[in-house]
């Protein structure tokens, strides 16, 4: 799993070409859905002449090439389509977006009308993406982050862009040599949220299916964009007004940009002390000591816990980053949080900010096919 946005980040170790990196996964998508295509329509066995029992050969029934051909010309925008409603779910944007470009009308003090224009939310998204390749963010924690400075986010001064601004680059780890890049984008982002939510405010009047609709809930535009996890858990849209439209977009958020993450570091970190665990200095020949049981046991405990804290990863309460963040991520010990040791070491380490790149151990943080 990818840390911190990098579009050249392999996960395979032996993927020295780098064919299947992060910013790659269009190109090679396609490459091997037309590999399919050369055994679907036969031309494996026809152009390399292969050899085939005529028995065989009368019952392998070929996809005609044009038809294949034909199927391939929509992978392209099909592609894009859903990786930018899964990009804009990061964000607390509508999939179901028209997308046109919008101007926001406001009177000047010599009483003529100027006008701000709004970004489309593809706009938007590709303008995240950018502060997010140049500050080498981490990834998961820098849209975590957006819902939990919604207080100054939704101002109107200079001062609470800011102030949005240097949190979510601290809480995401990114340089802060990024940080104007962020500011802008802000601003602009801003923008497209009040006009999101002058919209959610003029449909309260309208019946809720159709609210539903235009608001584009997840899960419910096209099903092969949009898992299926995100509609069992999406936000319920009720009636209200700005405050209600907030917390609504802070919750689809939540469910979309998850808190806890399986990083391969620690998960190889997890699977080596159980390894240790279960290989003690305890062992005298074949047999198996008593306290090796309880070691066994102790480890099972910990693979357990781990699984259960990844079923649910979306931490769906405000978390004060900014506390966080001064505190260096501690969040006191397990009996103040109600959680057991493993539990509280789990949920620390899944939630942690990931190193900066040139910290990283590359031979950490990639695994083998099998490994995956």
């Amino acid at each position: 799993f990818m840390d911190r946005f990098e579009v050249d980040f392999v996960s395979n170790m032996i993927d020295e070409d780098r064919r299947y990196a992060f910013g790659k996964q269009r190109d090679i998508m396609e490459w091997n859905l037309l590999r399919l295509i050369d055994v679907m329509t036969g031309r494996v066995v026809l152009e390399e002449k292969q050899t085939v029992n005529k028995s065989d050969h009368k019952e392998l029934k070929w996809i005609k090439q044009a038809v294949a051909e034909k199927s391939m010309k929509s992978f392209g925008r099909i592609y894009d389509e859903c990786r930018m409603a899964r990009l804009k779910l990061r964000l607390g944007l509508p999939i179901a977006d028209k997308d046109e470009t919008k101007k926001e009308g406001s009177a000047s003090a010599n009483g003529s009308n100027e006008s701000k224009i709004i970004p489309t939310s593809n706009q938007i998204v590709d303008g995240w993406i950018r502060w997010l390749r140049a500050s080498h963010a981490d990834y998961h924690r820098a849209n975590r982050a957006l819902a939990e400075v919604s207080d100054d986010l939704f101002e109107h001064d200079e001062a609470s862009i800011k102030k949005s601004a240097t949190e979510i680059n601290n809480w995401s780890g990114g340089y802060e040599g990024a940080i104007p890049l962020l500011e802008s984008w802000l601003v602009h982002f801003r923008r497209r949220l009040h006009s999101e939510r002058t919209l959610y405010e003029i449909n309260q009047v309208v019946d809720p299916a159709e609210k539903e609709k235009d608001r584009g809930v997840p899960g419910e535009e096209d099903p092969s964009c949009v898992s299926n996890s995100f509609s069992s858990s999406k936000v319920d849209r009720g009636r209200g007004g700005s405050t209600q439209f907030v917390k609504e977009w802070e919750a689809q958020i939540r469910v979309a940009a998850p808190h806890y993450i399986l990083r391969t570091s620690f998960t190889k970190e997890i699977i080596s002390r159980v390894v240790k665990g279960l290989h003690t200095q305890n062992r005298r020949g074949n047999t198996v000591q008593e306290n090796d049981t309880l070691t066994i046991a102790f480890a099972r405990k910990v693979m357990t816990e781990a699984i259960r804290v990844l079923k649910d990863p979306f931490e769906r309460e405000k978390i004060d980053i900014t506390q966080l963040v001064q505190s260096g991520d501690n969040l006191g010990d397990g009996e103040e949080n109600h959680l057991s040791p493993i539990d509280k070491w789990l949920r620390d380490n899944f939630s942690a900010l990931s190193p900066l790149p040139h910290l990283i151990d590359r031979q950490n943080v990639r695994t083998s096919c099998g490994g995956q």
